[in-house]
């Protein structure tokens, strides 16, 4: 009796070694599939490059982060736009940062901005300035959203630019008087704020108080605008101040369709 039961027990025991093995090459597999999907970069990538960044962009917006150096070893030629002016077509190498070369491979400065693309994608660039804001435009977000301090705006920016290609105007206000917290015992008026006006309409996309919150914000900056497949996209810098800890700087990733901004990636 006791030899059958030792032997069921080293069958059940060498059962349950199969069937962990076969889960856990189960899992490699999927996880090597995710890699390779995530990495592999071919000629039906709808490729787009903002700044440092490249993504692959499907039909339907979504947005996938790829490799930079696999990206730089497929050598395509882009479509590239350098501090906000279309340079034509080109090529890319990265080391770091992209390096910029024009269609008989020299090489082109640039100062900031980076925005390419390759692949079958309804690709435009929307043009852009940015200023500081107005008192005519602290009056209008007083009025529509009760914001009425503007003293000491750490980031002041208001992006003007025809962003959806209407032939409309639209405005993008970016702005923040968060600050060091030793600077100040009250933080009952520090906010960050996102706010766009497109066709005439207001949409308030970020307002974040410190009165409520106590981590170190991100303070946004505006990167780009692109306008993929009929749809806006507006690409957002977000950093931390240097008292902040363990904290990275990123990218969000915002789209505007159907009147509503929705983020779609923070990368």
């Amino acid at each position: 009796m006791k030899n059958k039961s030792l032997l069921l027990l080293i069958i059940l025991i060498f059962i349950l070694a199969i069937l962990i093995g076969y889960r856990l090459h189960s899992s490699d597999n999927k996880s090597d599939d995710s890699s390779k999907k995530k990495n592999n970069v071919s000629s039906t990538n709808n490729i787009v490059i903002v700044d440092n960044l490249s993504f692959n962009v499907d039909k339907d917006g979504t947005f996938s982060k790829l490799d930079n150096n696999i990206v730089s070893d497929k050598k395509y030629q882009y479509n590239i736009y350098t501090d906000n002016k279309n340079i034509g077509k080109g090529y890319l190498r990265y080391s770091s940062r992209w390096n910029v070369l024009n269609k008989d491979k020299e090489y082109v400065h640039y100062d900031k901005s980076l925005v390419a693309y390759y692949g079958d994608i309804d690709f435009q660039k929307p043009m852009y300035y940015i200023r500081n804001i107005s008192n005519d435009e602290k009056s209008f977000l007083k009025k529509e959203f009760n914001i009425d301090n503007f003293d000491y705006l750490y980031v002041n920016q208001v992006v003007n630019g025809d962003f959806d290609l209407n032939g409309v105007d639209d405005k993008i206000y970016i702005l923040s008087n968060y600050r060091n917290p030793q600077d100040t015992d009250d933080f009952s008026n520090l906010y960050n704020l996102i706010v766009a006006d497109m066709n005439g309409e207001s949409y308030m996309i970020i307002y974040e108080n410190y009165e409520k919150q106590n981590d170190t914000p991100a303070l946004y900056k505006f990167n780009n605008a692109l306008y993929l497949n009929k749809t806006l996209y507006v690409f957002i810098n977000a950093d931390y101040p240097p008292q902040a800890i363990n904290k990275s700087p990123y990218m969000s990733v915002l789209q505007f369709k159907n009147k509503k901004f929705k983020n779609v990636l923070n990368i």
